[in-house]
């Protein structure tokens, strides 16, 4: 009966490459996904109005006014902990005193593209081809047949809209702007009616937002015959000559022409499918991999990194938790997928961004909040690499310690597993040394001579309360004793700096081990994973870190096991959907492969909308979690993926393992490309539960 249940459930959602939904998507939540790395759009609509809700990644309300009190610095927290005194920390750690730092900076939406058809048009399906990263429906417009597409090209950066079929008709095209969408917001935000106008066969909308400029929508329409054309682009927000950058990309979109433009965009997603791809024994959840990459490449290319929400926040709103860089599971989860499935590019926004906007702001602040040099930064981040404020906002959160350690390994990761030594040099390797170098003044030697944390917490264990401040939490330490790790390879790759090597190594050997009890990894010291919890950061010595494996001692897999059993034991009553996916990658570090299905499943069952999309909530009451709620965020649908490879292939500690966690019912399976530390390319295939085939290429030699 489940299998059939299974079975029923994937042909209602098409081919492994495919979303389908039978007749319209009336909601923004039911729409279908388009992207190109800048410019986005969720398509849906009920047939007589279609909508495009258009978004650029980089579109950010910037409204800032920077703490520069007296009190804002480390020795005053540590001192309001050390009093207890939840208040004082609310109130004078917010980093931003900006009259609307409750909710600037913050993504803002775009509005949306309204297509009127003809009274009476009815829609029989609509899908998203995930191998031609196109959306297409098909219509019933006066008693004919009309085909609607719509898609995001790479180059030139321009949505593509069209409708073959349309006779003794035109549709009828109007951006509605967030003052139509949502007036209340629209004045809390103090922005103007948009403008709206037209230059020859250019129509245009401009929203003025205040000292963060103005965002500008820019398209054009043409009939010819039976068929239809929308160009539409959208400039950087700060662009001088807004409407005529935007005229020179739809222009150049039109000399092309929809063959060209189509076929160009097709090729594009041919080259990144062709660089991996696996075969398990169940289309659906295959369907998730793929669905990964494809949120990924369509969010994360030659712009701005991905955000909460990719390039699909809500319609009219302000995105849940406001479309930021949340930096302690979020974008660590988005970007896993890019490493092991071999889409190294899908990763450089992240890094660039990271270097060029994050590591200036954050190297000022490191020097004036805590007084020494070295790179930290917060936990909530927007597009300037600024940390976040507002007394509504968790400071436990936002002031741990670890953020700056864990994008290190995102660091050392591009470079483990693409070898591209000008990367390390130029980018991975300062970024590194600068962690390290905060690492360095910040640890303090205890009573046992041991280097110790001295306060961070494991974030959100213990909300925003005080409780939460600790020494020591154990995912600090994992991701301490890792940095100082890749900090060493990394100057060794390079034959520099045997001086930091050799402190690096000392401090590793120093550090505090992890605090343990009878039920295994602890939290932080004086507290057990004692509860249910979405953020099970005590398990990251498993992973993402590589010092507790199954490979190790016998207590290290003693401690595994205790560690997994109190884990299971406390249940998901308190997850999220992303804790699934998370929670799948720690199984199959734990060698327990029919847990790490179990949880992937799970996931697919209740965190998804019908169109891929993951909910935050079991919306649909599985039991899963008390949460029912349903913000979307795209980190689980990236982590999923990444989730699939480590079941079927692991590189770390200098070794790769193929089908190191496959369930007992995964008999067939098999991989393509999958990507390992060293710079190794590898294949393999797996038949009547025996591997018969495997294939390793290097790409640096060796």
């Amino acid at each position: 009966m489940v299998v059939l249940m299974m079975l029923a459930a994937a042909a209602a959602w098409g081919s492994e490459w495919q979303f389908h939904l039978d007749g319209p998507a009336r909601e923004w939540k039911n729409g279908l996904p388009v992207g190109n790395g800048r410019i986005g759009a969720q398509v849906w609509g009920s047939g007589e109005a279609l909508y495009l809700t258009l978004d650029r990644g980089d579109v950010w309300d910037l409204r800032y006014q920077e703490n520069h009190q007296d009190s804002f610095n480390w020795k005053r927290l540590r001192q309001l902990v050390k009093e207890r005194n939840k208040a004082g920390i609310q109130k004078e750690m917010t980093p931003d005193l900006s009259p609307t730092n409750e909710i600037t900076p913050t993504r803002v939406s775009i509005g949306r593209l309204r297509i009127g058809l003809p009274a009476g048009t009815t829609v029989e399906w609509t899908e998203l081809d995930m191998r031609r990263a196109e959306v297409r429906w098909r219509l019933r417009v006066n008693g004919r047949t009309v085909h609607y597409r719509a898609l995001a090209c790479i180059d030139p950066e321009v949505m593509l809209v069209t409708l073959d079929g349309v006779k003794d008709w035109t549709p009828e095209v109007k951006l509605e702007a967030l003052g139509d969408l949502n007036a209340k917001l629209a004045t809390t935000l103090g922005y103007p009616a948009s403008e709206q106008g037209r230059e020859g066969e250019y129509a245009w909308a401009r929203q003025a937002m205040g000292a963060s400029g103005a965002v500008t929508t820019v398209w054009t329409a043409r009939r010819e015959g039976e068929g239809w054309t929308l160009l539409l682009t959208i400039p950087r927000q700060d662009a001088k000559d807004a409407l005529g950058e935007a005229k020179r990309t739809l222009e150049e979109a039109r000399r092309r022409g929809v063959e060209r433009l189509t076929r160009e965009h097709g090729e594009w997603w041919a080259r990144r499918w062709a660089r991996s791809d696996v075969e398990i024994p169940d289309a659906g959840l295959k369907r998730l991999w793929i669905n990964g990459i494809y949120k990924l490449a369509s969010s994360s290319y030659r712009g701005a990194p991905a955000n909460l929400q990719g390039l699909w926040p809500p319609d009219g709103e302000i995105p849940p938790w406001r479309g930021d860089y949340h930096l302690d599971m979020n974008v660590q989860q988005t970007y896993w997928p890019a490493y092991s499935s071999n889409q190294l590019d899908l990763a450089e926004p992240l890094e660039k961004w990271l270097t060029e906007s994050v590591v200036p702001e954050s190297e000022k602040l490191t020097r004036r909040f805590f007084g020494v040099d070295g790179l930290w930064f917060g936990t909530m981040l927007d597009m300037k690499g600024r940390m976040i404020g507002g007394e509504n906002n968790w400071m436990t959160a936002q002031y741990w310690l670890g953020a700056t350690a864990w994008m290190a390994q995102h660091m050392w990761w591009q470079y483990s597993y693409g070898q591209d030594r000008e990367y390390l040099r130029e980018r991975g390797y300062p970024f590194l040394k600068k962690t390290a170098r905060f690492f360095e003044n910040v640890l303090e030697e205890g009573a046992d001579g041991k280097l110790h944390v001295p306060l961070t917490i494991s974030p959100e264990y213990y909300s925003n309360d005080l409780e939460a401040w600790t020494p020591d939490a154990t995912c600090d330490l994992a991701l301490v004793r890792n940095l100082l790790r890749y900090a060493g390879r990394a100057a060794e790759a390079l034959g520099v700096d045997a001086d930091k090597r050799e402190l690096w190594q000392r401090m590793e050997a120093r550090l505090a081990g992890y605090p343990t009890g009878e039920s295994g990894l602890k939290v932080q010291p004086d507290s057990e994973y004692a509860r249910s919890h979405r953020h099970p950061m005590h398990l990251f010595p498993i992973f993402p870190g590589e010092d507790l494996t199954v490979e190790g001692t016998r207590e290290d897999r003693r401690l595994i096991g205790r560690s997994m059993r109190e884990w299971i034991y406390r249940g998901t009553g308190e997850w999220t959907g992303w804790s699934f996916t998370y929670g799948s990658l720690v199984a199959s570090r734990a060698g327990r492969a029919n847990h790490a299905l179990q949880l992937l499943e799970a996931y697919r069952t209740a965190y998804i909308w019908p169109n891929g999309f993951h909910v935050n909530g079991d919306y649909k009451h599985y039991g899963y979690s008390y949460r029912d709620y349903q913000p979307f965020t795209m980190e689980a649908e990236c982590g999923f993926t990444a989730a699939v490879n480590e079941m079927l292939m692991q590189s770390w500690g200098g070794k790769i393992r193929v089908f190191p966690a496959m369930p007992e019912g995964w008999k067939e399976a098999s991989f393509r490309d999958l990507r390992a530390e060293g710079g190794f390319l590898v294949s393999a295939e797996m038949r009547e539960g025996e591997v018969v085939r495997v294939a390793v290429r290097s790409e640096k030699g060796g």
